[in-house]
Parts: structure tokens; sequence; C-alpha cells
């Protein structure tokens, strides 16, 4: 099992949405911040056929599993945010009800801020924990 924790994330909404009580708090929705507070990997598996590793783990309260490649697509769409993952579901860890499917295309989008800030961090640093820059496979 693999341990990564990582830093608050902000993500950006509508800045048309505000609310009063955001403005009375001198805040904007452009500044939401989510904290993504961990990350586990549970584990790493070759594809039987063809290049790419399937990744499970969780991550804020959501079990997750993604088919991450080393390259980029040959199409950009087939990828989520330039992120070389082009399968990833997640599913809230209590009610195992799927929040968020992508399937090269969205399919089921992020239900709330906290599924959004989970697939925005997976899309940030998942490729890079599973084929790091520096050529060193992640350790267990």
């Amino acid at each position: 099992m693999y341990g990564i924790h990582l830093r608050t994330r902000t993500i950006r909404t509508r800045p048309d949405i505000t609310t009063l009580w955001d403005r009375i708090r001198g805040r904007t929705a452009e500044t939401t911040t989510i904290r993504v507070e961990q990350l586990v990997i549970i584990d790493i598996e070759e594809r039987k056929y063809g290049p790419g590793k399937w990744v499970t783990g969780w991550i804020d309260g959501f079990d997750f599993e993604a088919l991450v490649f080393a390259e980029h697509a040959l199409r950009a769409s087939y990828e989520i945010d330039q992120s070389r993952i082009s399968k990833l579901c997640l599913r809230d860890h209590q009610t195992q009800r799927e929040a968020y499917h992508w399937d090269r295309g969205l399919d089921y989008p992020a239900q709330n801020k906290r599924c959004k800030a989970a697939v925005e961090c997976l899309a940030q640093h998942l490729a890079e924990i599973v084929f790091p820059s520096d050529g060193d496979p992640v350790k267990r």
C-alpha cells in the first residue's frame, strides 16, 4: 500500500455565483478551497494486453479505479485534462454509489465539490506517481 499526503487544492468555480454569505465574509466563488487530505494507492497492476496500468485506491472518502498510461493519448479527448488517465471511476466509500465516471469521455460528472477536487487531484498527480519522470518505478 502506498500513502501519499497532498496539500490543499483550490477549485475554481463560476465567478458569477457568489452567495450573500460569501460576500459578507469577503470571499468570491472563484476561491473556494477544498482540502484533499490523503491519497492511498492500494494496487498498481500491469494490463494483460497493451500498455497502461490499472490503479486502485481511495482519496478523501472515495474508492477509485483508474487506467493510467505512460504517454498521452493520440486523441486528447480520450484523457482527463492531459492527465494520461483514460478511465476513472470514483465511488463514495460509504454508499458505494458512483460519484464520477470517465471512459475515454465523461459518462457521469462529479456530483459535488469534494468529488471534483478528488478528480482534479488524481488528474494532476496520479500518472506522475505511477510513471515518474525520473524513471524510478513506485516502490511498495
